[in-house]
């Protein structure tokens, strides 16, 4: 049971969390095992107008989404930069923390409407410009 990746399933004020514990494995995103910044890998589910870390996710397609991207490193942007992510891409707050895009599930048609999934990694070791 030691070599498995377990997860914790929770909300957090309407946004689903899942928190994927790794336990001696190698972390997908630097291979390195039990590094510092993969110990946990969040997934976050947004739906339009619900915003994580530094994006805002404005609207929700079937193959991109258009959100705002509050940047906070080196100097916050209180305005937010417009953009476009396609599955893959990522938008970051400047320093610690990156959002990737994984998937978008649901149907414009569901009452529900589309859901965005990303990936954030939160890398509490960098030290951030001031």
């Amino acid at each position: 049971m030691d070599d498995k990746w377990y997860f914790i399933l929770g909300t957090t004020i309407g946004v689903i969390v899942t928190h994927y514990v790794m336990k001696n494995k190698v972390c997908p995103v630097c291979g390195v095992c039990n590094c510092p910044i993969c110990g946990t890998i969040t997934t976050v589910s947004l739906i339009e107008g619900q915003r994580e870390g530094s994006l805002l996710v404005q609207n929700i397609y079937e193959d991109h989404i258009d959100g705002l991207n509050f940047i906070e490193y080196p100097l916050a942007n209180v305005s937010g930069t417009p953009v476009t992510l396609f599955i893959g891409q990522s938008v970051s707050n400047g320093c610690t923390e990156t959002l990737t895009l994984t998937q978008i599930v649901g149907s414009v048609v569901s009452i529900s409407g589309y859901q965005a999934i990303f990936s954030k990694v939160v890398d509490n070791t960098k030290i951030c410009p001031v």
